[in-house]
């Protein structure tokens, strides 16, 4: 069963659709812009045999707040307060830690707990539901 939900992060408010047994390990699922969290619906029931799953809708996106300022800082910071909301039993162990997008900052400063367990066949390497490489080294440089 997927609930609808929704959360406050700092004055924004995420909408985010959550399934799978309450007491599994989670798992945050990210859309690409312009898409949203439906974008999961199916393949979230292959995750929720296992995990509880959090789809979210970043801001700007589906049935989260417009709030007419978007950026990948933002959304960085909005899905950061997501995962440090009560009630979001993200893994805090190093071995379950790792970043969510470039420039995110290092375990050592501010975990960014993010499960590094959904994997695109295209791809090596753990990532993150918004398809970035998850890496516990030092933040990437930009791309310019």
């Amino acid at each position: 069963m997927v609930e609808h939900r929704s959360l406050d992060v700092g004055g924004v408010l995420l909408a985010y659709q959550a399934s799978g047994p309450l007491d599994a390990p989670p798992l945050v699922l990210l859309h690409a812009l312009g898409e949203d969290a439906t974008g999961w619906d199916a393949v979230a029931p292959v995750f929720t045999r296992s995990r509880r799953v959090y789809a979210l809708d970043l801001r700007g996106h589906g049935r989260s707040d417009w709030p007419g300022n978007y950026s990948f800082e933002l959304m960085r910071a909005d899905v950061l307060r997501f995962l440090d909301a009560p009630g979001c039993r993200m893994p805090r162990s190093p071995s379950r830690t790792g970043r969510i997008a470039p420039g995110s900052p290092r375990p050592s400063e501010r975990s960014a707990r993010c499960s590094p367990t959904a994997a695109w066949p295209s791809r090596t390497g753990p990532v993150c539901g918004c398809g970035r490489r998850l890496t516990t080294s030092p933040t990437p440089t930009p791309r310019t």
